[in-house]
């Protein structure tokens, strides 16, 4: 077997739909598809497909998490500058205060 070279990989060559082709119809059969590919391509071809959607989902599996953490933290500061205390309150009595004051 050839070591493997990420760059020479041609299934990561394809286009989104090609590609997404490929992973669905290797993860729906996944057994007989290792085993089809095993008999047709031989091990090195197959070997190539395997990496290629390993590699496909764990792209996907850090994308879905980078959005689940901004969405998770941008709610967080929501929900603690939503339900921040308000400031401490001005004494309207006091002798150099600079509010104004209307009286009756």
């Amino acid at each position: 077997m050839v070591s493997y070279d990420r760059k020479s990989n041609p299934y990561l060559k394809l286009n989104f739909w090609e590609f997404l082709a490929l992973s669905t119809v290797m993860l729906l059969f996944f057994p007989w598809s290792i085993l089809v590919c095993l008999l047709i391509y031989g091990v090195d071809e197959t070997k190539l497909i395997v990496l290629a959607v390993v590699e496909d989902f764990a792209k996907t599996l850090l994308m879905v998490v980078a959005v689940v953490a901004t969405i998770v933290i941008t709610i967080i500061v929501l929900l603690v500058m939503w339900f921040k205390s308000p400031d401490d309150i001005t004494d309207t009595n006091s002798k150099f205060g600079s509010e104004i004051t209307m009286h009756k």
